[in-house]
């Protein structure tokens, strides 16, 4: 599985229960997954593994909160397992809290070391909003 930020690696590691619950099957379980991700501030890569609980409902006829049961009496669990992984990830992933970025003119990664600064751009439609000081509240 891959998401912009986030990339599943190798195979799930699934534990899963199934219980009969009237005319619906109810799967509960637990899936490991080993997943890399790429900070949006410095774009460095990291492998994590994750494990994530999950609670799917079955039905033959479902609603909106339910998945169905397959003709022949069988369950797809890799919709709701998918969709479990995929929600548990951060939508911008850090490679740590207080993670400083790049630099927006050169791209230095402001983590190793300070950037060797830039000529001010005189000549740029925001040059005037260098001076700007906005007073506090």
């Amino acid at each position: 599985m891959h998401l912009d930020n986030a990339d599943v690696r190798g195979p799930a590691q699934v534990s899963v229960r199934l219980d009969g619950v009237g005319a619906l099957v109810v799967a509960t379980g637990t899936v490991s997954v080993q997943v890399e991700f790429v900070c949006t501030r410095c774009l460095v890569a990291w492998s994590e593994e994750r494990s994530q609980p999950f609670r799917a409902t079955f039905a033959r006829e479902p609603t909106a909160d339910e998945y169905p049961i397959e003709e022949g009496d069988w369950i797809d669990l890799e919709g709701p397992i998918r969709d479990e992984v995929a929600l548990s990830f951060p939508l911008l992933p850090r490679c740590r809290g207080d993670c400083a970025g790049l630099c927006p003119t050169c791209g230095t990664d402001l983590n190793t070391g300070e950037c060797p600064g830039h000529p001010v751009e005189e000549d740029s439609p925001f040059a005037a909003l260098l001076g700007l000081q906005i007073p506090d509240q």
